[in-house]
C-alpha cells in the first residue's frame, strides 16, 4: 500500500545516522518525525535490526518521504543536533518515482 501512495508523488529515501540508540525506539522514530516532518510528508520511519551481538539498536535509520523540495529541504538538517548527537543526512530517489 505504501509503495502505490508513494508512487503517485515525488518520493524520497532519506538514509539518517548518527542518533542516540539508547532510547526506546518508537521515542527515537517519534524524534526523527518531529525533526524532519517540515522538510515534507513523512511516509514511514524505518529503524535498522540491533546488532545481534551486543543487542544495541543500530544509529541508521530510513525515512520515506514525500514532497518536491523534501531532499533539499532535508539535506539541511545534515550536521543537526539530536538528543545532543550530530546527525549525518543523505537523500535520494525513490525507485521508480
Amino acid at each position: 500500500m505504501i509503495y502505490i501512495y508513494i508512487l503517485n508523488y515525488c518520493s524520497w529515501v532519506v538514509d539518517v545516522e548518527g542518533f542516540d540508540t539508547s532510547l526506546p525506539e518508537d521515542e527515537i522514530k517519534e524524534a526523527l518525525t518531529n525533526q524532519f516532518w517540515l522538510c515534507g510528508g513523512i511516509v514511514k520511519v524505518f529503524l535498522d535490526d540491533k546488532d545481534p551481538k551486543t543487542d544495541v539498536l543500530n544509529s541508521h535509520a530510513t525515512i520515506v518521504m514525500v514532497g518536491d523540495d523534501a531532499a533539499e529541504n532535508v539535506l539541511e538538517l545534515n550536521g543537526s543536533v539530536l538528543g545532543g548527537r550530530k546527525l549525518v543526512v543523505k537523500a535520494k530517489r525513490f525507485p521508480g518515482t
